[in-house]
C-alpha cells in the first residue's frame, strides 16, 4: 500500500525525539482514515504534573540540557499543520509513548507491469504536484508568527532548525528579519559566537565613481555592536555612508563598522531613534563627504544621480522596511532608478521606478565630496 503524507513534516517530527540512552522504538498503524504514529523511548519519563504543559513552547523539564525547549512545540504545530492532533503517555523515569495521528490518502497504482517504469515516474510527478499544489493553498506566510515562518522556511533550508534549536539566543527582530530575508541565514548561524567581533577592516577592492553593495549582515562587520544592538540591526545608516564614501573617494578603508564607530562616539547613535539625520550632513564631513538635504521630486532625483551624486533615503514603512530604513540611490537606468539596499541583495537587483520610491521616502540628501 502507498499513502501520500507530507514527508518532510514527518521527518521533522520523528527528528526531534531523543533519549540520552537506551533506545527509541517507532511504529504505525492505520485506523480508517487516519494513520497513527507511535515514538516510544526509554528515556527519564515526563512528570504529571509537566504533562498539560510538555507541547508549550520553551517547556524545559532538564534546564541543564542543550536546546531551547521548542521542539515538542514544533511538532505540535506540525501535526496540527496536517489536520492531526498528538499525545503523551508517560511515567516519571519510565519513558515516554508519543501517539500522533494525521489523516491519509492510500494510492492504488495500477499498471501494465511493461509500462511500469514509465508510469512510476508520471505517477511520482502527479503526486509532486499534488503536494506542491496543497502546500500553496495551505500555508499563509504572512499570517504565521516568527517562529511558525522559520519553521515553514526550514523545510526548504535544513541549516534553519539549528536557528529554531537555539531561538532563545537570537533578539527577536533579528529574527524577524530572517523570515524575510533567508540570504541572512549563513549569518545568524554564527551569530551566537561571534556577536561583538569584527573580522576585516576594508570592503575589498573598489572603483572611484561606482558604488558597491555592502550589506549591514555581512560576516565581516556584521556581528560588531552599533549603539544598543550588532550592526546587521542597527547599522543601515553606516552602511548606506560606507558606500557614498567608497563611490565619491575611492577608499576601502571606511568600512561600515568604522562609520558605527564614529556615529557612537560623537553622539550621532541615539537608542530611542537610531542614526541620527545630523551624521548626513555633519558627522559624514569626517570622512571627506557632505551630503546635503534635497527636496523631493522627480526632477531632483533624476538631477542629482545624473550629476553622479548619490542620495540616501529615509524610508517610511513599505517595500524595503516595516519600521524605518536608509537606503541608496545611486544612478539611473533604463529611465528606472538604481538602488542598494544594504540589507537585501534581492531589492538591490531590482530597478525602481520614482513614483514606487516617492511616497516611501520620508528624507534624502545628496552626497559630493569636500
Amino acid at each position: 500500500m502507498s499513502m501520500l503524507i507530507d514527508g518532510n513534516r514527518l521527518f521533522q517530527i520523528r527528528s526531534s525525539n531523543s533519549t540520552g540512552k537506551g533506545f527509541v522504538r517507532c511504529a504505525y498503524r492505520i485506523m480508517g482514515d487516519l494513520v497513527a504514529f507511535f515514538v516510544e523511548d526509554s528515556g527519564c519519563g515526563i512528570p504529571k504534573d509537566k504533562i498539560p504543559t510538555i507541547f508549550d513552547r520553551f517547556t524545559k523539564l532538564n534546564t541543564f540540557a542543550q536546546g531551547s525547549g521548542l521542539g515538542l512545540a514544533i511538532c505540535k504545530m506540525l501535526v496540527e499543520k496536517m489536520d492531526g492532533s498528538i499525545g503523551v503517555q508517560s511515567e516519571e523515569n519510565e519513558g515516554s509513548i508519543f501517539k500522533f495521528t494525521i489523516p491519509y490518502q492510500e494510492i492504488v497504482i495500477e499498471t501494465d507491469i511493461n509500462d511500469m517504469e514509465n508510469n512510476d515516474i508520471k505517477e511520482n510527478k502527479e503526486i509532486k504536484e499534488d503536494k506542491s499544489n496543497e502546500e500553496t493553498k495551505e500555508v499563509d506566510y504572512d499570517s504565521l508568527d516568527t517562529l511558525g515562518k522559520l519553521e515553514y522556511l526550514s523545510t526548504k533550508d535544513k541549516r534553519i532548525n539549528k536557528i529554531i534549536d537555539n531561538y532563545d539566543k537570537y533578539p527577536e527582530i533579528l529574527l524577524q528579519m530572517l523570515t524575510r530575508n533567508s540570504d541572512m541565514t549563513s549569518y545568524m548561524l554564527d551569530y551566537p559566537e561571534k556577536k561583538g567581533n569584527v573580522y576585516k577592516d576594508n570592503i575589498g577592492k573598489v572603483q572611484k565613481g561606482k558604488f558597491p553593495l555592502l550589506l549591514q549582515y555581512d560576516k565581516n562587520w556584521g556581528y560588531g555592536i552599533y549603539g544598543d544592538n550588532v550592526l546587521a540591526i542597527n547599522g543601515c545608516g553606516p552602511t548606506v555612508l560606507s558606500m557614498v564614501v567608497a563611490g565619491l573617494t575611492g577608499r576601502n578603508d571606511i568600512t561600515p563598522y568604522t562609520i558605527a564607530e564614529y556615529s557612537s562616539d560623537h553622539g550621532y547613535y541615539q537608542s530611542e531613534w537610531g542614526t541620527s539625520w545630523s551624521l548626513m550632513t555633519e558627522g559624514i564631513k569626517n570622512f571627506g563627504v557632505v551630503g546635503t538635504n534635497i527636496e523631493l521630486s522627480k526632477e531632483n532625483v533624476f538631477s542629482e544621480l545624473e550629476k553622479g551624486h548619490p542620495i540616501v533615503c529615509s524610508m517610511r514603512p513599505g517595500d524595503f522596511t516595516t519600521i524605518g530604513h536608509f537606503i541608496l540611490l545611486t544612478g539611473i537606468k533604463d529611465g528606472k532608478i538604481t538602488v542598494n539596499d544594504p540589507n537585501s541583495k534581492e531589492r538591490s537587483n531590482k530597478l525602481w521606478d520614482y513614483e514606487t520610491l516617492e511616497y516611501q521616502i520620508k528624507s534624502l540628501w545628496s552626497f559630493t565630496t569636500l
